[in-house]
C-alpha cells in the first residue's frame, strides 16, 4: 500500500497532477493531462481550480516575502537609510 492510497480520490488526482507537472520538466498541456489521468476536460478544470485554491495562500506568501525582500534591498541601496540611522543614533 502506498501513502497516496490513503488519500481521497480527488486528493489522489491533485497529487498526480502535481507529480506530472513536477516530473515532466517541460510545459504540460491540458489535453495531455486529461489523457494521462483518464479524466474529462471538465473534471481537470475542477481539479485545477481546487489546486489554485489550495496553493493560493502559498503563492501570496511568497509574493509578500519577495516584495519585502525588494523593499529591504532598496533601502540598503538607498542613501536615505544611512541618513535616517544617523538621525536616530543621537537619541
Amino acid at each position: 500500500m502506498y501513502k497516496t492510497d490513503l488519500l481521497e480520490k480527488n486528493q489522489q488526482y491533485l497529487f498526480k497532477i502535481l507529480e506530472i507537472l513536477y516530473l515532466n520538466g517541460a510545459p504540460v498541456t491540458k489535453q495531455s493531462l486529461t489523457k494521462q489521468l483518464e479524466i474529462s476536460p471538465a473534471t481537470l478544470k475542477h481539479y485545477l481550480e481546487d489546486l489554485q485554491t489550495d496553493l493560493q495562500p502559498l503563492i501570496d506568501e511568497k509574493k509578500s516575502k519577495s516584495k519585502l525582500k525588494l523593499i529591504r534591498q532598496a533601502f540598503k541601496c538607498s542613501k536615505i537609510l544611512p541618513l535616517m540611522i544617523g538621525c536616530f543614533s543621537g537619541i
